[in-house]
Formats: C-alpha cells, structure tokens, sequence
C-alpha cells in the first residue's frame, strides 16, 4: 500500500495547525506520480497549474519573472472559492527579490491584465497581505491563442 500523497501546500505565515489540506490522491495516481517525481519531493505537497498557460506563457507576453511569480503566487491558492494571500516578503523570498522588486512586478503584471491586486485591511483598518485574482475571464483569455 503506498503512503497517501496529500495535496498540502503550506503558507510561511501559518502554523502546523492552519494548513490547509484536501483529500488524499487515488492509489493509482499516486504511484505515477512518486514514480515521476519520487516520494521526497512529493513530502510537501504540490501544486497544479493548466499546461495550456505553461505552453502560451509567452505568446501571452508574459516574462519568465511574471511566470515564476503567477506560480508562487498559484501555489497558495488552496481552495477555488478562498483567493490566495501570500504577502509580499513571502512572495520575495521565494524569488530571492527584494520586496519593493515583487511589488514593481505585481504592478506590471496588473497594467498587462494578468492579474488583479485586492488589499485587505485588518479589524483596525491597517493594510495586511492582498488577495491576488488570476482567474477571471480577462486575465485567464490571454492564454486561449
């Protein structure tokens, strides 16, 4: 019996206790993928994206950069009706870029229509990590060449 690979991807802000999971892989798509990948690299999870903005990332005038950060930014999004959050000292870590770099990156990939940038406020009115939306009909068009 093969160890359930758990779609599990972690957020740096959460404890153990907040992260968030869903329903354990069939046993067969399992094995594929420990045999593809191997069961250490599978340890913490992973994360899909469609191959269809993998193969037209360019065509859609879209940077490396701006892909590496659509993926980081992707990799936080656990469930289709909770946006993704990551802050942005998060998001520049991952990239090894400095904060005021990711937020020059966001801005650009906004003007390009990629994605949409909401801020959240906390209880006292003073900004937290944003919500970033990339899967509205305009943003998500872009890859359909």
């Amino acid at each position: 019996m093969v160890a359930p690979i758990v779609h599990e991807i972690t957020s740096l802000e959460q404890s153990k206790d907040e992260r968030m999971a869903s329903a354990p892989l069939s046993e067969s798509v399992q094995r594929r993928l420990i045999a593809k990948f191997g069961e250490e690299l599978l340890r913490e999870g992973f994360d899909a994206m469609p191959k269809r903005i993998k193969r037209n990332c360019r065509q859609a005038n879209m940077t490396p950069t701006e892909y590496f950060l659509m993926d980081i930014i992707w990799s936080y999004w656990y469930e289709a009706d909770h946006l993704p959050w990551p802050s942005v000292e998060t998001i520049a870590r991952t990239m090894g870029k400095g904060t005021r770099q990711v937020q020059r990156y966001l801005k650009r990939m906004t003007e390009k229509g990629f994605l949409c940038v909401v801020p959240r406020y906390n209880t006292h009115a003073v900004q937290i990590t944003n919500h970033y939306i990339m899967t509205s009909h305009h943003c998500l068009k872009k890859f359909l060449h």
